[in-house]
């Protein structure tokens, strides 16, 4: 397995992954790896973080590590929600959603 992250300054580290990634080895590969590639890539503070919702993603852990670093995190919707793009053809809506739609099929 591995993890990597990259901006629209290029990309950062690629780590490879030996056996199970749990929450606190993710937690350790974001100390040794995101806040590093970050600098490298001349991202300052203010930069958004992309995961999914995958369990060690989202551990309470995890989530005190982004705060305690100051880091942002894009809203990722759950796997059992479809985003539903039909809102733009909606009267009224010039083109643009107020608000992200759901189907909830």
């Amino acid at each position: 397995m591995l993890w990597g992250c990259f901006s629209a300054h290029g990309p950062g580290r690629l780590i490879r992954i030996i056996g199970t990634m749990n929450a606190m080895l993710y937690m350790e590969i974001l100390e040794e790896n995101l806040l590093q590639s970050a600098w490298q890539l001349c991202l300052h503070k203010g930069f958004v973080f992309q995961q999914d919702t995958d369990p060690k993603h989202t551990a309470k852990v995890i989530k005190a590590w982004f705060g305690d670093h100051n880091i942002n995190l894009i809203e990722w919707p759950s796997q059992s929600q479809q985003v539903d793009t039909s809102c733009r053809d909606t009267p009224g809506a010039s083109g643009q959603c107020d608000d992200t739609c759901y189907d909830e099929d």
